[in-house]
């Protein structure tokens, strides 16, 4: 049980990981927590390439929830980029904050999000912010999205200026969490400047 990896401070690079099945034995049970309750800020961390799948919780967990009366806490400067998120018990991604804190995404891209607990991304507040969303798939039964607490529908997400090029259907993944032939997230993605290949080392992207 417990978070898979959980982050505070700045500047760090989560990547690479095959994050599953925690919370079977108790914990936290997130497949990764960022956090700014323990810290004053987190900031410019890079989460990319995760394989996240089979958690109790939510996928990826960000919180800034400092209730002791110091400076406030808060996210900022934060890419989520080119994960795969898929049949967690939780939200494929969680943010929420308390009072004067803040949690912003600077960029959501290029991820997939299938068959989470709904909705696929709960953004609970106004305290949390996402600024640039593209190229990310979504596919789940129930409420798809929420946003600053508002339930939306993908049009609606869309409408808000995210995933102008981004897809809400079937992911049609392997067994192994890779998309066979014919899925429509094969080479959908955004070329990205921080990497070219996937977890397996394989060049980006998939043709």
């Amino acid at each position: 049980g417990g978070y898979g990896v959980q982050s505070i401070g700045d500047r760090n690079i989560i990547r690479n990981n095959k994050i599953h099945d925690n919370g079977t034995w108790g914990g936290s049970n997130y497949g990764i927590d960022v956090g700014a309750g323990i810290y004053p800020s987190t900031a410019n961390q890079l989460i990319y390439n995760n394989l996240i799948y089979g958690c109790e919780s939510n996928g990826i967990n960000l919180i800034a929830t400092r209730t002791d009366g110091a400076e406030p806490s808060g996210i900022a400067g934060l890419k989520i980029l080119n994960n795969t998120i898929v049949s967690n018990g939780g939200f494929g991604l969680r943010i929420s904050t308390v009072g004067a804190h803040t949690v912003s995404v600077a960029e959501l891209a290029n991820n997939i999000f299938a068959s989470n607990g709904a909705p696929q991304i709960n953004v609970l507040d106004s305290g949390g912010t996402i600024v640039a969303a593209n190229t990310n798939l979504y596919f789940g039964a129930g409420t798809l999205l929420t946003y600053q607490g508002g339930n939306l529908t993908f049009p609606q997400w869309q409408a808000l200026g995210f995933d102008a090029a981004g897809i809400n259907a079937d992911p049609l993944l392997d067994a192994a969490y890779v998309p066979m032939v014919g899925s429509p997230a094969r080479s959908a993605a955004q070329t990205r400047s921080e990497f070219s290949v996937d977890k397996n080392e394989v060049a980006r992207p998939i043709p």
